[in-house]
């Protein structure tokens, strides 16, 4: 992996508005983690990911937070 994108201590909808900020910025082929801490992220993220153009690999339950393996395809 690359590179994390580490939104721990941030909470709905600031999470999701900063995510896709990152998500335009991570240039295709890249995979990278995202590490968040809400949980409201394991429903929003995923379709964040599919609509970025980012493929949804994995995600882990981390000791207090979640770590959510992706890549850009797109």
């Amino acid at each position: 992996m690359s590179h994390d994108i580490d939104l721990r201590g941030l909470r709905c909808p600031i999470s999701s508005m900063r995510l896709k900020q990152h998500l335009k910025k991570v240039p295709t082929g890249v995979t990278f983690r995202v590490l968040a801490d809400d949980d409201d992220a394991r429903t929003d993220f995923p379709p964040l990911f599919k609509k970025s153009g980012a493929e949804f690999l994995s995600f882990r339950e981390e000791a207090g937070f979640h770590s959510y393996e992706v890549r850009k395809d797109v």
